[in-house]
């Protein structure tokens, strides 16, 4: 299990305060334990974090029982010793004050762990039948939401908590994404408009495409009349993780485009050269004038934006969108022609991974992708991975709810149609 760093000034802190655990917290983390012994012993938990531990890897006799582990700064690596001192302590019933606080730690995210466990193994069946859609899927569209970037490590800024940590000067004058995702805020306070969007192209643009984006790529090759890509998602990354341009909508446009903020007509433009050279205060996001891009058109001075649709959005170009519309819609028709008179009939596999209810724009096109298929006589499945918001929708037909993040489902999804694609065929 994969522990997180455990800085040695912290441990240090609370061994002065952590004397002893109290009855009940002993007998909570030992029953925390043990149950995890137990369960990696007998279930094979293959997660995305590459871990895969059994019992014996608790019981290695690596443990210093003097507790050297907490002169180390973090205990990712130390991760079986720690458990086996662990389990040594609490066996005993007493554990000794150096390691307290290590203690604590591994039990905390032992029960996060032990959860994860239990639902990778309540989600088999679930998986194997979404598996089983893929593999007998003719095509697949990937529907992808916010959902999709968080495990590669973008921050969540859209969550009341998420948005204070990130932008405590906004927070703090009670802005909100809402009002800053606007294209008011170019004309009212283009230096703060762009100072925000400047933070958040520079973390999209550190940030790298998980191994998620290859696994769909895999799965889509796979698929007998290929697939196409829809997404709300603004970073590029699906473009970066080596899809092909003409297969991908992104019906919210991108941030790699720019666009005249007061003359749509002016058109849209390569972002990259522009956007890198904007320089803002980290503090109050404000950005300095004359970094702040301007509009390409010769003659015109207006400050220019992002290509993507906003809040109130009357300005936003969608030349790009209605070519990326119009070869999605060519594919479909390809793909569900409205007569097909002895033609076998396809299979669509509708992949929607990490798209909520708060901006419901990818839920509504995977379902009407279905009603839609369904009515022309082909069989249309959803697969719906999120980990909170997956009620199944309300549809004819099969589908499948995973109440996992997007890479575990999807690391999860391949390996189970690995297992269809080698098991013997029937004559």
């Amino acid at each position: 299990i994969e522990l997180q760093d455990c800085p040695q000034e912290q441990r240090m802190a609370q061994s002065s305060k952590d004397k002893e655990w109290d009855e009940p917290t002993l007998k909570r983390a030992k029953e925390s334990l043990r149950a995890a012994e137990v369960l990696l012993a007998t279930f094979e938990c293959k997660t995305t974090h590459g871990v895969s531990q059994d019992a014996n890897n608790l019981r290695q006799d690596t443990a210093d029982s003097d507790g050297d582990t907490h002169d180390k700064s973090g205990v990712k690596d130390a991760a079986p010793p720690l458990l086996t001192t662990a389990k040594t302590g609490l066996d005993g019933g007493a554990c000794e004050t150096q390691n307290v606080p290590l203690l604590h730690h591994a039990s905390s995210v032992l029960d996060e762990s032990i959860g994860t466990v239990l639902t990778m193994a309540g989600m088999a069946s679930r998986v194997r039948e979404a598996a089983q859609t893929l593999v007998e899927a003719d095509a697949i569209i990937i529907a992808a939401g916010a959902g999709l970037s968080v495990d590669s490590g973008l921050p969540d800024y859209r969550s009341a908590r998420g948005w204070c940590s990130c932008f405590p000067s906004l927070a703090m004058k009670h802005m909100t994404y809402e009002s800053m995702a606007n294209p008011a805020r170019f004309d009212e306070e283009p230096a703060l408009a762009w100072g925000w969007y400047a933070w958040r192209i520079a973390r999209y643009s550190k940030a790298t495409p998980h191994e998620g984006y290859n696994v769909l790529q895999r799965l889509m090759e796979r698929a007998r009349l290929g697939g196409f890509v829809y997404t709300s998602n603004v970073d590029g990354f699906f473009v970066r993780a080596g899809f092909d341009p003409k297969r991908i909508v992104e019906c919210h446009g991108t941030f790699t485009r720019l666009q005249c903020s007061k003359h749509r007509q002016h058109g849209v433009w390569q972002a990259s050269k522009h956007t890198s050279r904007i320089k803002y205060d980290s503090e109050t996001l404000n950005a300095t004038a004359d970094t702040i891009p301007q509009c390409r058109t010769f003659g015109c001075k207006c400050v220019a934006r992002p290509n993507i649709l906003m809040f109130h959005d009357q300005a936003f170009n969608d030349s790009t969108l209605k070519q990326q519309h119009a070869r999605y819609t060519a594919f479909l028709d390809s793909v569900l022609p409205r007569t097909r008179t002895g033609q076998r009939i396809p299979k669509i596999a509708i992949l929607e991974i990490g798209a909520g209810t708060h901006i419901p724009t990818i839920r509504r096109e995977c379902e009407a992708l279905a009603v839609r298929a369904l009515q022309s006589g082909s069989a249309a499945s959803i697969i719906r991975i999120n980990p909170q918001e997956n009620h199944a929708p309300q549809l004819p037909g099969k589908h499948t709810c995973l109440s996992l993040g997007a890479l575990d489902a999807l690391v999860a999804l391949e390996a189970e149609v690995a297992c269809f694609s080698q098991a013997p065929q029937e004559n």
